[in-house]
């Protein structure tokens, strides 16, 4: 704002004819501020060479706007300007955020429609957006990540970028170079890919969030300005949470692509655990190879330092092929030596006396085998003190039999099975495998804690249906409608693995049974047919029955919109049952819509004039039709008001009116709808719900305006591209950035180039001082005054590492 009044008291020194817009001040509180800042506000009014137009309080008076209607700021801006009369103008809106603070989607439309009307009147316009605020995620809605790596992650939204702020921070970070992915949608192909993340974004919670279910048992936590997208003719459109009806339909995933990029052959527990430092001297190698217990150095850094002590394990290191992995590291010898050894972690009581423990093989081959024991662990696994503990019915002894088999061959453990309570237990005392299960394979313990690996995710999808082999014979099961269901008490778990059956070609459904249970059903034989594998492992009938889900199907109510308008006189009634109740299926829109030879023609005539007027001769050598019936089509389309002819005879054109332009390009998006990846939900309903945690967040993906989020998927608006509403117009750009370093809130600007303005690579610094406004001048600052934390500077060197080793 002082900025902006700087930017009118240099017009009126100059003699410009001065128009400033408050949106968020009283006219009085601009006045009285300029006078602090002896910027003569008061002389410019009473000298005709300014007006302030207030619209803010709603006055009754000449220059007040009753109501944020950006038609009625235009009006009253060109009023103004002819009230002052001829001569160079400037114009401040502060801010043009206002006007779309309920509807934030449509800031391009309104701020390209001020710079239309008022750009023939002869204004230098300076508007203020302040964008993207509070429009936001909670905290523990799940997104999935990919890193640069390719490994992918589905965790909480707020646990992903929580990680790049120090505490107490909110603002927005440039991750770009970190070589970070999400699930966005394509809004061209209307497919589901992976984007990069340019910014994370952690504002300050206001107020409770707006909480939207829809069918599918799907559902967001978002603020009340965020937006989702809806289909609203036909076209994917945002629409803010409080504008949200039950009816709209949604966008969600119906399938996703392939998650994995990472193909690692297997898993080095004994490097992986050796990262941690607080076990480093807890580790014991076992079985080294013999020039390993002989080298020389190693032999001299044992007599010299370790030849007296309280160690147990001392005398035989040598005779057992025992060491512990301190000594090794320090003799010189690397990890890469000890491939193929045994290791284990031993306890150190206070009395230096140490206990061993049962070894575990220290490289473990990622196999069927292994995703197998991950979805029994997830399914029925728990760790408790030194214990990793499974537990199946007691009619389950095949699973059990495979779960041991799997222990045996992996880590070279041997497993008690016993039964308590109806209950096949199988128990595997080992504190070495409690801790590399937790720590390398990411398992955890807690039925509401529990979430699909990384390494799952991360897999071939061959190596993760094994794992869903392992999950369903755990905790799935048959419904008497051969329904196949798998049951949670984890919303985490929920989500990832529903997220994973939809890049697996399967569409599961949800119910959530008060927020402690959750059910993934697959109804349709679509889901069941991919699942196959799954079921037969299960013992189970499958079905061989192909049939789509429903949700799939495009909302009936817009196709028949443009039915009725191709072909007006089919349908006596009006009800199209043919179409189906609420949905219409991709394959019957095909039949119906799409291939019946009269329709085709119609919608291929109209798609064809979408580029400018054409002959009739023209269309039928286009659409290889005869002549006779192209021109037949074309007087009917003209009776139908959708397309006019100008001339006669021969030389006669044709084009589309006004109606015939918007159903051509609803054509042409019911067609780019049949092979998208989109499932349309309806909302069930839209509810206020209490938030207790101080932030709420976003992702800026570049390449798209969304992203994935939500317990099973859903397609969020990318809230940061609302502030594009000015810029998508402007002839140049000030962004002005602010830091909180050491207690001190420092404010900088950049002017950016855009069009015919130059830019400056400087950043400044702005300082507001009384008397005398705003002082800017180069900023004086140090890297430490706005550099990023130790841990992303950290990730960002790593990941930049990855690539150089990666390329050719």
């Amino acid at each position: 704002t002082v900025f902006c009044m700087h930017f009118i008291a240099q017009g009126l020194r100059e003699c410009d004819k001065c128009v400033y817009v408050t949106t968020e001040e009283s006219r009085e509180s601009i006045l009285r501020q300029a006078e602090q800042f002896n910027l003569g506000f008061r002389e410019g009014l009473e000298a005709g060479k300014l007006i302030i137009i207030d619209a803010l309080t709603g006055a009754e008076d000449r220059w007040s706007l009753k109501s944020l209607d950006v038609e009625a700021l235009v009006d009253k801006v060109i009023e103004a300007k002819k009230e002052l009369g001829r001569g160079r103008g400037r114009l401040v809106i502060d801010s043009m955020s206002a006007f779309w603070l309920d509807k934030p989607a449509m800031a391009r439309k309104y701020s390209y429609f001020v710079k239309k009307v008022l750009a023939r009147w002869g204004f230098t316009t300076l508007a203020v957006s302040q964008y993207a605020i509070t429009t936001s995620v909670a905290w523990d809605e799940p997104v999935a990540i990919r890193d640069a790596s390719g490994r992918v992650r589905v965790l909480p939204i707020g646990e992903f970028v929580d990680e790049f702020f120090l505490k107490g921070e909110e603002g927005s970070i440039d991750v770009s170079g970190l070589g970070l992915e999400t699930l966005a949608l394509d809004l061209r192909s209307l497919k589901v890919v992976w984007k990069p993340i340019a910014r994370v974004v952690r504002r300050r919670a206001v107020g409770p969030l707006y909480e939207v279910r829809l069918e599918a048992g799907r559902s967001v936590k978002i603020s009340p300005d965020h937006s989702i997208y809806v289909l609203e003719d036909l076209r994917p459109t945002p629409k803010a949470g409080r504008d949200l009806e039950p009816g709209d339909f949604v966008l969600a995933p119906a399938r996703l692509p392939e998650l994995t990029t990472w193909n690692a052959k297997d898993i080095d527990l004994l490097s992986e655990l050796a990262g941690h430092e607080h076990l480093r001297d807890l580790i014991y190698v076992h079985d080294v190879p013999e020039w390993v217990a002989r080298h020389e150095k190693l032999l001299n850094l044992i007599r010299e330092r370790y030849s007296v002590g309280r160690d147990t394990q001392r005398y035989y290191w040598r005779s057992r092929r025992v060491f512990p992995l301190e000594v090794l590291l320090e003799a010189g010898i690397g990890l890469s030596d000890l491939k193929g050894c045994k290791f284990s972690l031993v306890a150190k009581p206070k009395d230096g006396v140490v206990v061993g423990s049962c070894p575990i093989n220290g490289r473990v081959p990622v196999n069927e085998k292994l995703m197998r024991l991950l979805g029994y662990y997830t399914a029925e696994g728990f760790m408790k003190e030194n214990k990793v503990v499974f537990t199946f019915s007691s009619s389950e002894e095949d699973y059990v039999a495979d779960l041991v088999s799997c222990l045996r061959e992996l880590f070279g453990l041997d497993a008690k099975v016993y039964e308590q309570e109806n209950k096949l237990v199988v128990d595997v005392n080992s504190k070495t495998l409690r801790i590399a299960m937790e720590l390398v394979l990411g398992l955890r313990t807690g039925a509401r804690n529990k979430t699909i690996p990384d390494l799952v995710l991360s897999a071939p999808p061959s190596l993760q249906r094994q794992f869903l082999v392992g999950l369903f014979r755990g905790d799935g099961h048959y419904q008497p409608d051969r329904v196949l269901t798998y049951t949670t008490a984890s919303r985490e778990l929920a989500s990832s693995l529903s997220l994973l059956l939809l890049s697996l070609g399967v569409f599961p459904t949800i119910v959530t049974s008060g927020g402690r249970r959750f059910d993934l059903n697959i109804a349709y034989g679509e889901g069941r047919k991919a699942l196959s594998d799954i079921a037969r492992a299960m013992g189970k009938p499958v079905s061989d029955l192909g049939l789509p889900s429903r949700f799939t199907g495009i909302p009936k109510a817009q196709v028949v919109e443009l039915l009725r308008k191709l072909n007006p006189t089919a349908c006596k009634s009006g009800t199209y049952t043919h179409l189906g109740k609420v949905r219409t299926s991709r394959r019957r829109v095909l039949e119906k819509v799409l291939k019946p030879e009269k329709l085709r023609r119609r919608a291929d005539l109209l798609i064809s004039l979408l580029d400018g007027a054409k002959s009739a001769r023209e269309l039928a050598a286009c659409l290889s039709l005869p002549h006779r019936v192209c021109v037949r089509e074309l007087e009917r389309l003209a009776s139908y008001g959708l397309v006019r002819r100008a001339g006669s005879g021969a030389p006669a054109t044709y084009e589309l009116t006004e109606d015939g332009r918007e159903e051509a390009e609803g054509l042409m998006r019911l067609r780019s709808l049949l092979p998208s990846d989109l499932a349309f939900l309806r909302v069930r309903s839209v509810r206020q719900v209490p938030y207790d945690k101080p932030f709420v967040y976003d992702l800026s993906v570049k390449g798209a305006e969304n992203f994935v989020a939500g317990l099973g998927g859903v397609i969020c608006h990318n809230s940061e591209a609302f502030g594009f509403g000015i810029e998508h117009i402007a002839d140049g750009i000030i962004r002005f950035r602010r830091f909180v370093r050491g207690g001190v809130l420092r404010r900088f600007l950049l002017v950016e180039k855009m069009r015919q303005t130059p830019h400056s690579l400087t950043m400044h610094e702005v300082i507001i001082i009384d008397g005398r406004g705003v002082v800017v001048r180069p900023a004086r600052i140090t890297k430490e005054d706005v550099a990023l934390p130790g841990p992303v500077v950290e990730k960002i060197a790593r990941a930049s590492a990855e690539r150089e080793l990666e390329a050719p």
